[in-house]
């Protein structure tokens, strides 16, 4: 696993690395997962990553229309399981590798 402390170097390893799944907070120093999971559905190296939210925030339905076509899963933090995140990284990952990635 590979982690990033910042929203700009999560996108500089996404592209660089292209991981199997990204999981994704919407809050994070210096640009907020918004706009990381806009950016990254925009770059041709990144598009076809499955990207699963996981966030603490309560979302309204303005920003889950935001995240709409960007993201392949939504968990929240205080209700997420360790395993049903395992397992949920795990199928992302599967599915992922079966889009040729």
């Amino acid at each position: 696993m590979i982690s990033a402390e910042s929203g700009e170097m999560g996108l500089e390893l996404a592209s660089t690395l292209a991981p199997g799944v990204i999981v994704l907070d919407l809050m994070m120093p210096e640009i907020n997962g918004f706009e990381v999971a806009t950016r990254l559905q925009h770059d041709p190296a990144t598009a076809s990553i499955p990207l699963l939210v996981l966030t603490s925030m309560d979302l309204t339905s303005a920003d889950r229309e935001r995240l709409t076509g960007k993201m392949s899963a939504l968990m929240s933090k205080g209700s997420a399981r360790p395993a049903a995140l395992l397992d949920a990284i795990r199928r992302l990952e599967r599915r992922g590798a079966g889009e040729g990635r």
